[in-house]
């Protein structure tokens, strides 16, 4: 549903933001520009302030920190990462912990109007990981490679069981990585440190 009035779980119906606008022309730092500015939308719709950037949340809702992520459906360019792997099982390990993120299409006009296309507001949990990987940042990040997949039957548990999994599939890959870098490296120190002892008798 592309327009107006979309509806969500529950009966509930959810009202987009209301639109905004960015000065044109976009300066290199554009896509930065637009998130910051969608995040404040979201603020201002659900009455609270925007976080830190080290924070877990972009917001927080009756106390549950809430990550935006937003994409422009114009730039076919989508595969944002959702937050440090390690960070992530250690929030969610504890039961009494909550986290949620709110999916966002949107469009920029030529007037440099952002538009709300779509979204999605989902439990961390429920995100099915057939649409995850974790890729190489830090100690591994956890990027959406593909259409959300959210099942709301999947437990906290089987979304921890499924991230571990990943995990040891990022760490196996970084390790091959590394391996093949110390030899060849490891080789080239090798050569040079012989031909100095050559040289040098």
């Amino acid at each position: 549903k592309s327009q107006g009035r979309t509806r969500k779980r529950r009966g509930e119906i959810h009202e987009p933001p209301t639109k905004a606008y960015l000065p044109v022309p976009f300066a290199k730092k554009e896509r930065m520009m637009h998130d910051k500015l969608i995040e404040s939308m979201y603020a201002k719709k659900y009455d609270t302030v925007t976080t830190s950037r080290k924070d877990i949340g972009d917001i927080y809702v009756d106390g549950v920190p809430i990550n935006i992520k937003s994409n422009n459906i114009d730039a076919n360019n989508y595969s944002p990462n959702l937050m440090s792997a390690d960070k992530m099982h250690d929030y969610l390990s504890d039961v009494n912990n909550k986290l949620q993120f709110i999916f966002v299409d949107y469009r920029v006009g030529v007037d440099g109007e952002i538009d709300i296309v779509r979204e999605r507001r989902v439990e961390a949990h429920h995100i099915h990981w057939s649409c995850l990987s974790i890729q190489c940042q830090g100690k591994g990040v956890i990027q959406l490679k593909s259409s959300l997949v959210v099942d709301e039957t999947q437990t906290r548990d089987e979304f921890l069981n499924g991230l571990s999994s990943a995990y040891i599939d990022y760490i196996s890959k970084e390790r091959a990585k590394l391996n093949k870098l110390e030899a060849k490296y490891g080789a080239i120190e090798r050569r040079t440190v012989k031909g100095y002892y050559s040289r040098s008798v």
